[in-house]
């Protein structure tokens, strides 16, 4: 199983935004897509930082209950610039599982970006998708 290239079980799929993206976008479209990882890209399509659902968390004033309002006005005033993990380290979909588990276990990375030979993202692989993978393989 830990040979199996990232390729094999990555998300394809990708949604991505803009480093210019106010935070309030951002934060509605991981409400919208029930996601946790957005890789930040260039008009290319290249991966240029990376934003997660942590950290958001960890900008915002906390909130005592899921259901408390969001302070809308602190993530008006901010993009993503000032935010994201700039250059987030990534992998080639040609690159085995084990090297992502390895990397998000010793740097404890819910994700990692999978990008191409010209740093285009084309996949993100979670510790879901990998957990995900482990139960349908030891089926």
């Amino acid at each position: 199983m830990l040979n199996v290239p990232i390729k094999e079980m990555m998300e394809s799929r990708v949604i991505t935004v803009q480093q210019d993206s106010l935070l309030s976008e951002v934060e509605e479209k991981m409400r919208k897509h029930g996601i946790r990882h957005l890789p930040v890209v260039d008009r290319e399509g290249r991966l240029m930082g990376l934003f997660t659902q942590r950290d958001l968390y960890r900008i915002l004033p906390s909130r005592l209950k899921e259901e408390d309002p969001i302070d809308q006005e602190i993530l008006r005033r901010h993009t993503l610039r000032d935010v994201m993990h700039k250059v987030p380290e990534s992998l080639s979909p040609e690159e085995s599982i084990s090297k992502a588990v390895s990397l998000m276990w010793d740097k404890k990375y819910g994700c990692v970006p999978v990008v191409d030979t010209e740093n285009k993202v084309v996949g993100i692989i979670t510790a879901m998708d990998i957990l995900h993978f482990a139960v349908h393989f030891l089926k």
